[in-house]
């Protein structure tokens, strides 16, 4: 068993490791969750859920956004997205924003503490401001993830 958890140890350094080499400072977890089960497997991707701390040299960004299953409502919505609101009372949601404290964020004239009352357009726009901000200002590079690149 702590064989097990010395691979999965050796992996996360690895993975810091290539970070590093690639110059990523900024890390954005688009997970709704902190955590993924599945087929009744609890699975992770997500720096966020990382209890030793090893990601604590980047800036973590805990940008949760709807998967795709989500999507398949705009049909449904007559293409309106100002009408698609996420619903983040569901039972695997439990990843919430967070943001590091930096002028990078702080320069950015939002209260982030609304975004579950933004609709579809007012997320994607308010995430992808702060994406290109980092990108344009932020130093090093950036990695943006979900579950969904596995």
């Amino acid at each position: 068993y702590s064989s097990e958890w010395e691979t999965c140890d050796k992996l996360r350094e690895a993975d810091k490791d290539l970070l590093k080499y690639l110059k990523v400072k900024h890390i954005f977890d688009m997970m709704v969750e902190n955590k993924k089960v599945k087929f009744g497997l609890s699975i992770t991707s997500s720096e966020k859920a990382d209890k030793e701390k090893r990601y604590c040299d980047f800036d973590l960004y805990s940008v949760p956004y709807p998967g795709t299953e989500f999507f398949t409502e705009f049909r449904t919505k007559q293409m309106c997205a100002e009408k698609m609101h996420f619903d983040w009372d569901q039972t695997f949601v439990n990843a919430e924003l967070k943001l590091p404290n930096s002028p990078i964020v702080n320069d950015i004239p939002l209260d982030w503490l609304e975004y579950k009352t933004w609709n579809l357009i007012e997320l994607t726009s308010s995430y992808m401001m702060l994406l290109i901000k980092c990108l344009g200002e932020g130093e090093g590079g950036l990695l943006l993830h979900c579950i969904s690149g596995w």
